[in-house]
């Protein structure tokens, strides 16, 4: 913002200031303008780092998005395996149960058979005996 300082000088004159405390006033409101005032450029320099700012963070975001999906497909890919597992676990129990059942009636059939020859054993001893 520029500042016309001869006419404040003279407006400072008109009101009662001398001239060296008019330049002076002068100089010292300029000097405070000059250090909090932005300009042109300075506006302009904090638009493209704002921008700067955006773009780091549109890339960021943009890579965050892809690491989540990542993220997905590894988890979509864990839930296919757990699945998978479970249905061989439960395929293998019930072959497991299968071949129980299976050796179960061997035994049963083995033991009946040994029955067999022990009655008839019993029977034989008796009659020799007997």
């Amino acid at each position: 913002m520029a500042v016309d300082t001869h006419k404040a000088v003279k407006k400072l004159k008109e009101v009662g200031f001398d001239e060296a405390q008019a330049e002076a006033v002068v100089r010292i409101v300029g000097e405070a303008f000059d250090d909090s005032v932005a300009t042109k450029v300075d506006i302009a320099e904090l638009r493209i780092e704002i921008q700067e700012v955006r773009t780091d963070l549109s890339t960021q975001g943009a890579e965050l998005r892809g690491e989540i999906q990542e993220v997905r497909g590894e988890i979509r890919e864990a839930r296919a395996d757990l699945s998978t597992q479970g249905a061989e676990s439960r395929a293998e129990a019930k072959a497991i149960r299968a071949e129980l059942r299976e050796l179960e009636q061997r035994m049963t059939i083995k033991l009946g058979g040994l029955l067999v020859l022990a009655l008839t054993l019993l029977t034989a001893i008796n009659k020799w005996i007997g």
